[in-house]
């Protein structure tokens, strides 16, 4: 519906949000400082490196339609919104230690969402919080929870020395829409701050190579390889997912990545900074149904596999899996 305004016309309810976000930044006051700058962020650590390279690089972004941006920026509200109904309702029950806390030093940035006391009584021990609000599908294809990057962003928090005497992170997934009930992850930082380190400091190392060069002549670390990715289907009337078939895809990070620069047709366009390989996912084997005698049947997508090849990519995931989040029949 196209709204005639005094501040313009706007062709939806959807770009007239949009467009008083933009003009009302205090309606949602986050710091995007860090975001706008080229140091390198806690919450990239577990993603590709070649696209946080691009970026403090210069490379253009994607160019989104104005009704994609209303969208995203209308997320990134409903995010807000239960990030800080947490804040505050931690604050309300005497548990907040700290909100929206900025903890590493440059070349990093990136703001911990908060630092609270499960106990309020133990005042020293306190643990990190880190909240994911996501599309209500992430809880319906999700085989597990907590995703790596994101114990990665936590355990990257970990390194810092504010939090050198906490042990421990929870890494909550809100579900946007409501339909799922969040799930709360316990994540050891003994185990998950090293591992962030070393990443880290391999990511530095790139920082100091690229930072001052254009995209085009830095030297950038390659684009993400193509991978084996598992499939599972919930079995009826029970709590988990059996492994059902496997494909060969496309990073998924490249479907959302900035960086990628794709037609309509989500083809690779000639001039994107980043190029990677771009296909639909090809199925190498799926399980037949026990009509058809069951067991793992090959298909086309594995010509010029070996047999043994093809075992050893099925083997190597989990056959079956936890239903997460409490998905419904």
């Amino acid at each position: 519906m196209k709204l005639i305004t005094d501040r313009g016309e706007f062709e939806s309810f959807a770009e007239l949000r949009y467009g008083f976000m933009q003009q009302n930044k205090a309606a949602i006051p986050v710091s995007t400082d860090e975001w706008e700058s080229t140091t390198l962020h806690a919450s990239e650590v577990g993603y590709c490196s070649r696209a946080t390279m691009l970026r403090i690089c210069g490379a253009p972004p994607k160019t989104q339609a104005n009704l994609t941006q209303a969208n995203e920026a209308l997320m990134f509200a409903m995010g807000y919104f239960a990030h800080y109904l947490t804040y505050a309702a931690m604050e309300w029950a005497g548990i907040l230690v700290a909100s929206e806390e900025s903890l590493l030093a440059e070349p990093w940035s990136g703001r911990c969402d908060a630092i609270f006391l499960p106990d309020c009584t133990h005042p020293e021990q306190e643990v990190l919080y880190d909240a994911k609000t996501t599309r209500p599908n992430a809880f319906k294809y999700a085989d597990s929870f907590p995703k790596e990057q994101h114990c990665l962003q936590l355990g990257a928090y970990g390194t810092s020395a504010r939090c050198t005497d906490i042990l421990f992170g929870v890494i909550e997934y809100i579900d946007r829409g409501g339909s799922n009930p969040p799930v709360e992850c316990h994540v050891n930082l003994l185990e998950w701050a090293p591992k962030a380190q070393a990443v880290m400091d391999e990511r530095e190392a790139l920082y100091r190579e690229c930072v001052g060069k254009d995209w085009k002549d830095a030297p950038l670390p390659p684009v993400l390889a193509e991978e084996y990715v598992p499939h599972y289907r919930k079995a009826p009337g029970q709590d988990y997912k059996d492994l059902k078939s496997v494909t060969y895809e496309c990073s998924w990070e490249c479907g959302y990545c900035k960086m990628h620069h794709t037609n309509v047709d989500d083809s690779t366009r000639p001039e994107s900074p980043c190029k990677p390989p771009n296909h639909a996912p090809i199925e190498i084997a799926k399980v037949l149904p026990q009509k058809q005698g069951g067991g793992w049947s090959y298909s086309a997508g594995a010509a010029g596999m070996h047999v043994s090849g093809i075992q050893n990519v099925i083997a190597a995931f989990t056959p079956r899996v936890p239903v997460v989040g409490g998905e419904p029949e």
